[in-house]
């Protein structure tokens, strides 16, 4: 019996880069690291945490030889962060490396789910408008919005839902939301009683 799959996607190589990281109870968030250097070099990656108010704390580092590669989860070694965790996990490399991130979840039933998870690069902020096809909200399913500050300085922007017909959903002109600094938001809904809700979401 098949419980759970993850397609992990080919990914360009970086210097630097920032996730959404989650160490909490059945949360659980991992890194996957491959130096790609043709030289026979060692990649020195420095990393460090910053939680939702925009505090940096974890500073660590570790080091891939060439054409090796690590992968853990936050709360093991090399990573080592003390649960509860909510925030992110931002890394810079001495050489390009491949990255990607990976969300683990325990359900209800002990069985362990696991998902990759975009490794964003740490650049200025964009100021276009970023578009969620799809967001599920009710009859025992709930979605989760996160948006990670790729810069160091603090945005502020607006969640707006829409119905199928294209009309704006409560509440009327949308959820004001501010990132801190190299931190993140989250926008949770938590009403899994009432009827399915098909939406889109716009930031």
């Amino acid at each position: 019996m098949l419980v759970t799959e993850a397609a992990v996607p080919a990914t360009p190589v970086t210097q630097s880069g920032r996730i959404y990281a989650e160490v909490d109870g059945a949360v659980n968030t991992g890194v996957a690291i491959a130096n790609v250097s043709d030289a026979d070099t060692d990649a020195r990656i420095s990393f460090f945490f910053t939680d939702q108010n925009g505090n940096d704390f974890g500073n660590g580092s570790l080091t891939v030889g060439a054409k090796q590669q690590i992968a853990a989860f936050l709360n093991q070694s090399p990573f080592n962060v003390a649960a509860p965790v909510r925030g992110t996990f931002t890394f810079t490399s001495s050489l390009p490396i491949s990255a990607v991130g990976f969300r683990g979840f325990t359900n209800e039933l002990g069985e362990f789910l696991i998902t990759t998870l975009p490794m964003g690069s740490i650049t200025s902020a964009s100021v276009e408008n970023l578009n969620f096809p799809q967001f599920v909200d009710g009859g025992g399913w709930s979605t989760q919005v996160i948006l990670v500050n790729p810069t160091s300085v603090s945005l502020t922007g607006t969640v707006r839902l829409y119905n199928t017909s294209g009309t704006e959903s409560s509440p009327a002109g949308g959820m004001p939301y501010s990132i801190a600094p190299r931190s993140c938001f989250v926008l949770r809904t938590n009403d899994p009683e009432k009827p399915i809700e098909v939406k889109s979401v716009q930031v």
